[in-house]
């Protein structure tokens, strides 16, 4: 299952993208690939003993001082049912406004 989620925050979007790495660093996600000049990352979780690990695409985009950053996110593997895809895109984007704030 696909979950896809967006925000908005009243930040440049360079300084938005820049907060996400920081909070990427320091929880539990490995980076995958990161494209600043268009302000992407994909990342991924590990397994678990319940989980076989989820897939994010996160994609920061917007204005001089409006942001929107989009996450979409989906389990490794497409009959995962333990999967916690909107718990933790829900984490990224709490964890972006909160060091925004």
């Amino acid at each position: 299952m696909e979950t896809i989620a967006q925000r908005k925050y009243k930040e440049n979007p360079d300084r938005v993208f820049a907060v996400l790495l920081e909070v990427l660093a320091k929880k539990d996600f490995e980076i995958k690939r990161s494209e600043p000049s268009i302000r992407l990352v994909e990342i991924s979780t590990s397994m678990s003993l319940l989980s076989f690990g989820e897939s994010f695409e996160i994609i920061v985009g917007g204005t001089e001082n409006d942001s929107v950053v989009r996450v979409k996110s989906k389990s490794r593997i497409r009959w995962n049912i333990t999967s916690q895809t909107e718990e933790k895109t829900k984490e990224i984007l709490n964890l972006i406004e909160n060091r925004l704030n």
